[in-house]
């Protein structure tokens, strides 16, 4: 047989240890209602206020790094289409030189 600490306890004992014991949980109950009616805790509303500044302020940064972003996207198209011109520039000289090439070619040719 187990061993029952109320075991040697008379009835009216029994009850008034069940009733103390109920009369400490009704006072913890109670004390955690009042908080729980208070609302949140200010640890609580403390990370919430962190976190929302932590997020606009990350806003804030993406907002002005996609701004540089979009700025540095239109200076490298701008420097392809600079490219294509210097390119196609480049490619006209070429056949110019090669025209006058085989112009000075030719006549040396017709001096032999």
């Amino acid at each position: 047989m187990s061993y029952s600490p109320t075991r040697d306890l008379t009835d009216g004992e029994k009850l008034d240890l069940i009733l103390n014991q109920l009369a400490g949980m009704e006072t913890r109950l109670t004390a955690l209602e009042s908080q729980v009616a208070n609302g949140p805790c200010p640890p609580l509303d403390q990370v919430i206020r962190e976190t929302v500044q932590a997020r606009d302020a990350l806003n804030e940064r993406m907002d002005k790094l996609e701004g540089r972003l979009n700025k540095i996207e239109q200076e490298v198209r701008l420097f392809g289409r600079k490219m294509e011109i210097f390119n196609e520039e480049l490619l006209e000289l070429l056949r110019g030189h090669r025209e006058v090439e085989d112009r000075l070619s030719d006549i040396e040719r017709n001096r032999r």
